[in-house]
């Protein structure tokens, strides 16, 4: 083998290399787009989960002041009713207690069953936050290796563009070298003949 085909075979190397680099490159490129839209899925999501947050809590105050509503008017119709204060015992009408009771348990089931409805909407979307966040770390890390790894072929890349400029001026040397023998040569014949 000769030096011509070392700095070919280098070269080929070094081409190899700035190929990889490129691949590595883009590759790194494609998953900091993806982190890029990853992170503007989060923060859009954060914005929605914040909107949930406000209605939710709209939605509580309105439900309590409907509560304290529902209570006052429910206390307002039995006083209505003569069921307290009514001079004639037998006028009372019990079971209009017991239906106002029952209705409102049957709502205050109902604003339970919204509740818990709303929570497990809630721990859906907190789950599907942890999941992206789950995701961005992953592809953080996958990031950090793809940058580990172009710097070495970085650091490859330099050392080889080193050793390709070493074996170059040899080459060159060693051609000086041989065209100083050529001419000694010739010197030395021209001398004896």
């Amino acid at each position: 083998m000769t030096i011509d085909d070392d700095s070919v075979n280098k070269n080929e190397d070094i081409l190899q290399s700035e190929k990889q680099q490129q691949l590595y490159y883009n590759q790194l490129l494609e998953k900091t787009e993806e982190n890029e839209n990853l992170l503007i899925q989060i923060s859009e999501q954060k914005q929605q989960n914040e909107l949930i947050l406000t209605s939710q809590n709209k939605f509580l105050s309105d439900l309590e002041k409907m509560l304290i509503y529902i209570l006052k008017l429910n206390n307002d119709d039995i006083e209505e009713e003569g069921i307290f204060g009514n001079e004639d015992e037998t006028k009372r009408d019990l079971p209009n207690i017991d239906d106002i009771y029952s209705n409102f348990l049957q709502k205050t089931l109902k604003i339970k069953n919204i509740f818990e409805s709303t929570r497990n909407e809630l721990n859906e979307v907190q789950q599907y936050n942890d999941t992206l966040f789950d995701q961005i770390e992953t592809l953080k890390e996958e990031n950090d290796l793809f940058k580990c790894k172009y710097e070495q072929q970085e650091e490859t890349k330099l050392k080889i563009e080193f050793e390709l400029k070493s074996l170059w001026q040899k080459y060159t040397e060693n051609l000086n070298l041989l065209d100083n023998s050529n001419k000694t040569i010739k010197e030395f014949e021209e001398k004896v003949s």
